[in-house]
């Protein structure tokens, strides 16, 4: 491997703090995510298992920061990020390819998360979806769309 290329892994591993504080405490959500269906999306869509984990892991990390935040604080300062401040760990991203189905993985995190905030497991709190254009604005609307057709439970 070269120079650069281990420069360029080395601040990737950087940069996905999170998951490595969610690894080891993982396991630890199972009973929660077994009241939950991850698989179904549409008719022609069931998630694959890289996009059923990262969906876990977002919702392992919104239990972490809702129920034990001064913990998941603790954990970032442990991993070495200690400038950071505690009003800072209520942020994750999905960093997944291109053509991944990040899309498809934010519509079902949302209807997710309703099933949650209705279960009082995480407290129900208003979604904001942001886009960075039209394009991406009508595919998440048409994704929506198929979701809708195809589950009992509706997106609005």
């Amino acid at each position: 491997m070269s120079k650069t290329k281990s420069a360029q892994k080395a601040t990737l591993e950087k940069k996905l703090i999170l998951k490595e504080i969610l690894a080891p405490k993982i396991q630890d959500f199972e009973s929660l995510f077994a009241s939950l269906e991850f698989g179904s999306f549409s008719h022609s869509i069931s998630l694959q298992e890289y996009q059923i984990a990262a969906l876990k892991s977002a919702i392992a990390a919104l239990s972490l920061y809702t129920q034990s935040p001064d913990s998941l604080y603790q954990s970032y300062l442990e991993c070495g990020l200690e400038g950071i401040t505690k009003e800072q760990i209520n942020t994750a991203s999905f960093w997944m390819a291109t053509g991944s189905g990040k899309s498809i993985v934010m519509i079902k995190l949302i209807a997710l998360l309703h099933d949650l905030f209705g279960l009082k497991t995480l407290p129900a709190k208003p979604i904001m979806l942001l886009v960075p254009n039209d394009k991406i604005l009508e595919q998440f609307k048409a994704h929506i769309k198929e979701y809708n057709t195809y589950q009992s439970k509706k997106l609005h």
